[in-house]
């Protein structure tokens, strides 16, 4: 047995950490004093106050028994492979920037009702990011059903087009050029289609400017290797990670290949002990950071000194690579430094483990050439190496010098007509530089999703399709294709893809081009015939067509790309890495893990999904350390002043464990004056903070001042708390669990270490510890969940799947600062130790569905009850909001609908619900169910199978489906052999709150940490 461990503390905020009293009290008190006391009451109860909330309490209950009634029809004549009641899936794919995923969407009655990944996708593997699954929300969205307008005035698409033809033979005719302007992508159709129209259009160019570039690693890899495109590195190929200001698990848009990667090195056991090792060098605190094993807090002008001194140890101290006997050696003789912490230790794993180094995407290429030094010198680039030189992102070349050169194009009137296909650099720029970019363009022209900020300078603008409305195609980074299909017709009529309005424009120009290609669909289908099918494969074009819809994937062979060497690309890299900038205080702008560069900011699933760092919810804050903001005499939520060369915004304070002192950090997709309703207000926009030629991300000198006002921040961290201090202790020790490696190996139940007695089992007692009966659970399902902490990153993807799965409603900004919102898993976040640099512990919360679950004991009315499944259900429409379940719960899992959340739904919203699961109502209180619908779905097919019994991996629940970490496990304890019964038996399984003798049905797995001691 070893020695036990010293006592840890476990805490969610500097003012839990403080004991400050209203925060005490919160983890005190299921309620405020004052949370039911009725508007325009006295602090005594009336007689005639009394008589109000009796009759409310009535009323209540009538209306949670009783639901509006409405009328429904059959069909007169039924569509083709549709049943009513029964679900159709059909494959497509998605993307982010240029990483494509495959998907699976559900279909009731021709309409999306979920999105998940395909799992004959080897990217996602099934799995879906939050953006993904965010797409349905989007479709349904009421700000994104507008009409074509010209001059301000409703129009038609072929209209509209027809004026943007006239407009473009004018100004050809005067010698001018035409731009448009697209966004990143991954689609081989759509670039070819870019290209014809540029040999179509006269003088005219089609230019990627997307709204937070990214070209350091491309500009790096092009130099440095000879290949001019942005590497997709294998992490599970990888025994050490060395990640600098890498968020590769959170805000990168590759993050659900990357995870899935990731996680599979870190699920350790005593039968297999391998585990990957992953050291975080970072200014801020990201979501991969608080995954990482050894973590070190560095300022931003250190980051590229550490990387020189990384080098200098391995190239020149050790010896190590080709990179030693070269010219890049001497370039680095004056770069030791031995004062970075770890630096010695990062250099052995790197060099006796096979090791990776990642780097932050929005870095300059200067410091992305240390990397790829880095890698060179470690051996990662190879076909069965980490960084396979042949896995590129699609359409990943660097595109800054394209992007600049219309710039300047633009600024000096050379363009007569712009097109802003689906970008809005009104907003990402900032209306100054937009402004001054535009003003002698004599046309403006949009199509959009949503009438955003650039349309309103435009006078013509053509809303276009969502991407679950049209077809297209992707391309993987593996070189597999996959084709992008509609799932429903346009919700708005006669309205047109942006790939379908860009070949109308064509087509109007010149009636000749694709005179026999009617719709873009037609255009794919051609790519498709002469680039992808295969005519010796056997099969007609129509049977391959046909299967690779049904499938979702196409494997092709990937183009080989071999690295060309160039080491005075390299030596000048290093020069220019020693030149960096500074100031008194940096500010960084970082990519939003969520809204990423604004594009989904009138979600409010998104809105509302905490950070999955700092917890807070319908805004972005200036991120600094705690002796950072005191050293400027700031506190928490006083609203500061952020100035740099380029312009100021105001930010409120957010105090941030584990960042850099003297550094501001804050992050994108914020301050949307236009395109919808949510996004409204919400935020500041960072674009008016960055200098021109950092491409609205990076690190910058600024000063702050205070304004002399405060902002309320909404948060969730301290929302539900587990633990208090009369009530398990604030080390929450028996609560989450975590060991480094080294002790788990040595002795496994260190994870058990401190657990206290099971009250009324290992603590005897002369009378019975329950009033509930055994559950007799001999034949049939037992349904149970392990969650694997180890695994688990923190994504949230689970949360947003339970979310779209079950109709739970977003609450507004006001309504979570009282601790109202709705979720029903809840991604609590833990601090361990060290108040500067803590470590992080996570733990995903939800229903433990305990067997002997105290909310069930003290519902007056039967709402809450026990299955025969051992499931712990809700009848809603029994629930009169006593709330009794909610005070007796120990994990403050479950959420009361204090008002009617969808009272002002617009249409289409309503096509947004998921049919088997009820839409809940005002005064009824709601948690996980383990999707039962979509147990009982699967019961149906084993029933018409004549089976009783569901196969092992037969359901799965909307958040174990989606997580990219594989997690989650699911499934039937009555089944030995089943996934879930071996991995509750698992060395680092535990309950929470087992002492209580609640008996949950979920079990997690303790974090384990390769490191044999704490962070730097």
């Amino acid at each position: 047995m070893s020695e036990t461990r010293p006592k840890k503390t476990y805490w969610k905020s500097f003012e839990e950490l403080s004991r400050e009293p209203e925060v005490m009290q919160s983890l005190e008190k299921e309620f405020p004093d004052d949370y039911d006391k009725p508007l325009g009451s006295g602090t005594t109860m009336k007689r005639r106050t009394f008589l109000g909330i009796m009759g409310a309490s009535i009323a209540l209950a009538s209306a949670a028994c009783r639901r509006p009634e409405e009328k429904i029809m059959a069909y007169v004549n039924k569509p083709e492979y549709m049943t009513p009641g029964l679900a159709n899936h059909f494959a497509t794919a998605t993307s982010q920037g240029n990483f494509a995923t495959g998907l699976l969407v559900k279909t009731r009655e021709g309409r999306p009702i979920k999105v998940e990944g395909n799992n004959l996708d080897p990217i996602s593997n099934g799995a879906s990011s939050v953006q993904a699954q965010s797409l349905l929300l989007s479709l349904y969205d009421p700000d994104r059903i507008i009409r074509p307008t010209v001059n301000n005035s409703d129009s038609t698409p072929q209209n509209a087009i027809n004026r943007m033809v006239d407009a473009i033979k004018e100004v050809t005719e005067k010698g001018k050029s035409v731009r448009i302007l697209v966004d990143e992508h991954a689609s081989p159709s759509l670039a070819k289609l870019y290209s014809d129209i540029e040999t179509v259009l006269p003088d005219t160019k089609v230019v990627t400017m997307p709204a937070l570039p990214m070209a350091g690693a491309a500009e790096a890899n092009a130099a440095l290797l000879g290949i001019d495109g942005v590497f997709v590195p294998d992490l599970s190929k990888a025994k050490t990670i060395l990640g600098i200001d890498a968020d590769f698990l959170g805000s990168d848009s590759e993050a659900v290949y990357h995870i899935r990667n990731f996680a599979q090195n870190r699920k350790p056991s005593t039968k297999n002990p391998e585990m990957s090792r992953y050291y975080a060098v970072e200014s801020g605190m990201t979501l991969s950071g608080t995954n990482a094993d050894y973590r070190v807090r560095i300022k931003p002008q250190e980051m590229n000194e550490f990387l020189l001194a990384l080098l200098h140890e391995i190239v020149v101290k050790r010896g190590v690579s080709s990179l030693a006997d070269s010219g890049i050696a001497s370039k680095l003789r004056n770069h030791g430094n031995t004062n970075f912490a770890f630096l010695t230790r990062i250099a052995d794993d790197l060099l006796s483990q096979q090791g990776v180094v990642m780097i932050g995407k929005h870095l300059p290429a200067e410091t992305h050439a240390l990397g790829i030094l880095l890698n060179y010198a470690v051996g990662a680039y190879g076909e069965q190496k980490p960084i396979n030189p042949s896995h590129v992102l699609p359409y990943s070349e660097a595109k800054s010098n394209a992007a600049e050169a219309v710039k300047q194009e633009l600024t000096a009137g050379d363009v007569g007509v712009v097109i802003f296909a689906d970008v809005n650099p009104a907003y990402s720029l900032g209306p100054d530089v937009f402004k001054k970019l535009t003003s002698k363009v004599l046309y403006k022209f949009e199509f959009g999703l949503y009438a955003d900020e650039t349309s309103k300078s435009c006078p013509i603008f053509v809303p276009i399709n969502h991407p679950l409305e049209h077809w297209g195609d992707m391309q993987m980074l593996d070189g597999s294709m996959a084709i992008q299909q509609p799932l429903i017709a346009p919700l708005n009529d006669g309205q047109l893809s942006l790939p379908d309005a860009l070949l109308l424009l064509a087509k109007a120009y010149n009636p000749e081009f694709e005179k026999d290609t009617a719709k873009y669909y037609d255009y794919v289908r051609n790519y498709w015939r002469q680039n992808v099918y295969e005519p010796l494969s056997g099969k007609t074009f129509g049977t391959f067509w046909n299967e690779a819809l049904q499938s979702g994937r196409v494997e092709r062979s990937i183009t080989s790309r071999t690295i060309a060497w160039n080491s005075q690309a390299a030596g000048s890299m290093i020069d220019r890495a020693s030149k960096t900038e500074s100031g008194a205080m940096m500010c960084g702008v970082l990519p939003h893990a969520y809204l990423k560069d604004g594009k989904f900011a009138n979600l409010g699933w998104l809105q509302e999904l905490p950070d999955p760092v700092t917890t807070v919810v319908w805004d972005n804050v200036a991120m600094m350390s705690k002796k950072t903001a005191e050293k400027n005499s700031l506190r928490q939520g006083d609203l500061i002043r952020v100035k740099s060369k380029r312009g100021t915004i105001e930010l409120p304070v957010f105090y941030q464990p584990g960042m850099a002192d003297d550094v501001v950090i804050t992050t994108s997709g914020y301050g949307r004056t236009e395109g919808g309703r949510v996004l409204d207000g919400v935020g500041a926009n960072t674009a008016l903070l960055t200098p021109e030629g950092k491409h609205n991300l990076g690190y910058f000198p600024v000063t702050i001042e205070p304004t002399g006002e405060t902002y309320e921040i909404a948060t969730t961290q301290n929302n539900h708390s587990l633990g208090g201090e009369e009530f398990f202790g604030i080390d929450r020790e028996n609560i989450v669990k975590d060991a480094t490696l080294e002790e788990f190996l040595n002795d496994p139940g260190v994870i058990h270490e401190g657990d206290l007695p099971v009250y009324g089992v290992e603590e005897p007692l002369d009378e019975p510890i329950s009033l509930v009966p055994e559950h007799d659970y001999s034949t049939g399902h037992r349904w149970a969940m392990t969650i694997d902490e180890s695994a688990c990153v923190g994504c949230n993807a689970c949360t947003i799947a339970c979310q779209s799965e079950n109709n739970i409603p977003t609450v507004g900004k006001e309504q979570v600062i009282k601790g109202r919102e709705m979720h029903w898993i809840r991604m609590d976040r833990y601090y361990v130790g060290d108040e500067e640099n803590p470590e992080v512990a996570r733990q995903t919360m939800l229903c433990q569905h305990c067997e002997t679950a105290p909310c069930e004991v003290v519902c007056p009315v039967a709402a809450t009850t026990h299955s025969p499944e051992g499931l712990n259900e809700m009848t809603y429409n029994r629930c009169v909001g006593t709330r009794y379940c909610s005070n007796n719960c120990p994990y403050k899992v479950r959420r009361f609908n204090y008002l009617d959340y969808h009272d002002e739904d617009r249409d289409p919203l309503s096509m947004l619900f998921n049919p088997d699961v009820t839409v809940r109502m005002r005064g009824v209180m709601e948690k996980c169910t383990f999707c039962v619908q979509r147990i009982n779905e699967a019961k149906y097919h084993a029933k018409n199978e004549g089976r009783e019994t569901l196969k092992d991996g037969e359901v799965q629940t909307a958040c174990q489906q989606s997580c990219p970490a594989e997690a989650i496990t699911f499934g039937n304890v009555n089944d030995p052999e089943s996934n879930v019964s071996k991995s509750r038996s698992s060395e680092r399984g535990y309950l929470v709150l087992r002492d209580l003798n609640t008996r949950p049905m979920v079990t997690y797995l303790a974090k384990i940490r390769n490191t044999a001691g704490g962070a730097a």
